[in-house]
């Protein structure tokens, strides 16, 4: 993982501790004299010259003169010893690489924060004694620093208590951080050591890894004082860590097996549902697939595998790259999401909302190449903090009974919850772990996986609905039969069956007697109750082939393949006499039913239609309707007919 060596360790170059020797013994000589020229409080002794030259005490005589010159001494070592407590270096406990685990330990109780807002100071300047006092702790172990303007030193004391030299990685993990410089100091100055980052080549690294890390050596026994200038035209968090090299390789490769795992998810996913969209057109597929391409790309982005292997030469692009990939991720997301929920017609309030949401991430696309970073970071960040929204959308959808939106409510809490888990690590609420550091993309991976659950559970049920509504257009609501609309899509389908066949086909037209009266004397509700009696007793007494369909009022119209009128008519008697022996029970009572039956055989050879089958069958029905109706009345494929009379009506 660290360049050159083939284990991907490099030694350290023996410059780097033959200066360390040079820079113990500058800082053992420097300290000695410090201590001698202060007191033994450790405070620089030019700072105390300067203040006691600042002490101008009058005299008058000698023994005045010696009195006022007791008191000077007195307050000189008095003051002295607050200024050696007042301008005691923040985090100059250090760290001791002899005791340490080297385990990944976050450095911030080790380490002091100095804003350089223009970016004017040098090694020189930030590592001054006088310089001391400016220095302020680091609030968290992942410190978030927003877009600071110029730079920001971080100073780490660093000693080695044991009895041999140490090699460790000091690794800033933020694969974004602009350009991170490390400087050593020492008596003659001091110096840069290396440096990586953004904003840089990627082959400018001295360690070949996403973040930026540098090999250092403590020698036995030494102390020094190393200073980071971090400056970055992006976002900024210092969450500093040490590792043994080993360690460190073992971490790196176990960091690559789960952003190996999570782009895995994510490209499955992205293919399933291009795939989806190619079979289906569903333009919901499309924009879930502009969302978890653009996601993916910045994922790629932010964990530094875009700067390694897709664009290692263009910092440029590294730096402005992530905010694209936002701003199409916007978009995708929240197009999806408005024709996910439909909130157009579902929730129009919250769909002009979202409207305006993708219409400003549209024109922050446009502008992000030309504005500068922060304030374009600052606008991805207040776009984002709307997400909320998608939530608040999704449960009250969830709420008005579509069952897909509990799946997409969910998939952007699991979001929503990762990115608070990060928040609140950056501010220190939560102390960093693998917990913390992988908390977004986890969540981004189930939200992932449930945004693609929601929207194979919305098609679902959108071909539900879909084949609902078509059982709907073919059936009718009371008697749950085909309507009229069924029936001829039935009977084309017959009588293609017929003609290749040759077998005959027949087809009966049933009224039922006196249906007024019914309605009449009893009520309206009797009378749908006449139409459900008369469709039980058809799907009783018709074979499992037949195709029934009731085509308005109290008319009924059965479908029989492989009938001739013969066997057709014998059908439609046992209809009539099942009918006349089951008299509907209504509120107590019985009514008597009868019905009027004409039966028609179709001309298939002569190419009739079904509407034409239909008016021969019609006046069949009128003759037995002539003749006293209760009775069946059939005609023949030549238009000869057969009565009977069955019973009085």
């Amino acid at each position: 993982m660290l360049r050159p060596q083939p284990s991907r360790m490099p030694h350290l170059p023996p410059h780097f501790a033959r200066g360390g020797e040079r820079r113990d013994r500058a800082a053992a000589e420097g300290g000695a004299a410090a201590q001698a020229g202060s007191g033994g409080c450790g405070l620089n002794a030019g700072v105390v010259g300067r203040v006691s030259d600042g002490l101008q005490p009058r005299v008058c005589g000698a023994a005045a003169a010696r009195g006022w010159g007791q008191w000077a001494v007195l307050h000189l070592v008095l003051l002295g010893a607050l200024l050696c407590g007042l301008v005691r270096p923040v985090g100059a406990e250090g760290f001791d690489v002899a005791r340490s685990a080297l385990d990944g330990d976050y450095l911030a109780s080790r380490t002091a924060m100095l804003a350089d807002p223009r970016g004017e100071f040098d090694l020189a300047a930030v590592s001054a004694p006088a310089m001391a006092g400016r220095y302020t702790p680091v609030a968290s172990e992942s410190q978030a620093l927003g877009w600071p303007k110029g730079a920001i030193w971080l100073r780490l004391p660093v000693s080695n208590s044991g009895g041999n030299d140490i090699d460790w990685v000091l690794e800033l993990a933020d694969a974004y951080a602009g350009r991170v410089q490390l400087y050593l100091a020492d008596a003659g100055g001091g110096r840069l050591l290396q440096e990586a980052g953004a904003a840089l080549p990627y082959a400018a690294r001295t360690v070949d890894f996403q973040h930026p890390a540098f090999v250092l050596r403590e020698a036995a026994g030494g102390r020094q004082t190393y200073y980071l200038r971090v400056s970055s035209e992006n976002r900024l968090i210092l969450p500093l860590r040490a590792w043994q090299p080993s360690r460190f390789t073992g971490n790196v490769a176990t960091n690559n097996l789960l952003i190996g795992l999570h782009f895995g998810i994510l490209l499955g996913l992205l293919a399933y549902n291009l795939f989806l969209y190619f079979s289906t057109r569903e333009r919901s597929f499309l924009y879930y697939v502009l969302y978890l391409s653009a996601y993916l790309g910045a994922q790629i982005t932010l964990f530094g595998i875009g700067q390694r292997y897709l664009w290692p030469d263009w910092p440029w692009l590294n730096t402005h790259v992530l905010h694209l990939f936002a701003d199409l991720g916007l978009i995708g997301g929240l197009s999806f999401s408005r024709h996910f929920l439909d909130t157009r017609a579902t929730l129009p309030r919250i769909d002009v909302v979202l409207r305006l949401l993708i219409a400003l991430c549209v024109l922050k696309l446009l502008a992000t190449p030309w504005l500068p970073l922060d304030v374009v970071g600052r606008a991805t960040n207040l776009l984002f903090a709307t997400t909320p929204v998608l939530v608040v959308a999704g449960a009250l959808r969830w709420h008005a009974g579509f069952r897909p939106a509990r799946y997409f409510t969910l998939a952007w809490l699991f979001l929503v919850g990762g990115l608070l888990v990060h928040s609140l690590t950056s501010a220190g609420v939560l102390t960093p772990s693998h917990f913390t550091h992988w908390a977004t993309s986890v969540g981004a991976s189930v939200e992932a996986i449930l945004l693609s659950l929601a929207l194979g559970y919305r098609i679902q049920v959108l071909e539900e609905e879909k084949r609902q509504a078509e059982r709907l257009a073919h059936t009718d609501p009371l008697s749950g039969l085909y309507n009229r609309r069924g029936l001829a899509e039935r009977a084309v389908l017959e009588l293609q069956h017929s003609r290749r066949s040759g077998e005959p086909l027949a087809l009966m037209m049933c009224d039922l007697d006196h249906f007024k009266r019914i309605n009449d004397t009893h009520g309206h509700d009797a009378g749908d109750a006449a139409i459900a009696h008369m469709a039980r007793v058809l799907r009783d007494r018709v074979r499992e082939c037949d195709t029934i369909a009731r085509i308005g009022g109290e008319e009924f119209v059965v479908l029989m393949p492989s009938a001739a009128r013969a066997g057709a008519a014998a059908l439609a008697e046992r209809v009539r006499e099942h009918l006349q022996a089951r008299p509907l029970a209504w509120q107590g009572q019985e009514i008597a039913m009868s019905v009027s039956i004409g039966v028609a055989q179709f001309a298939v050879e002569a190419g009739e239609t079904l509407d034409m089958a239909l008016s021969r069958a019609d006046a069949a029905l009128y003759r037995a309707k002539a003749e006293g109706r209760n009775r069946v009345v059939a005609v023949g494929a030549e238009g000869d007919m057969l009565g009977s009379r069955s019973g009085a009506s």
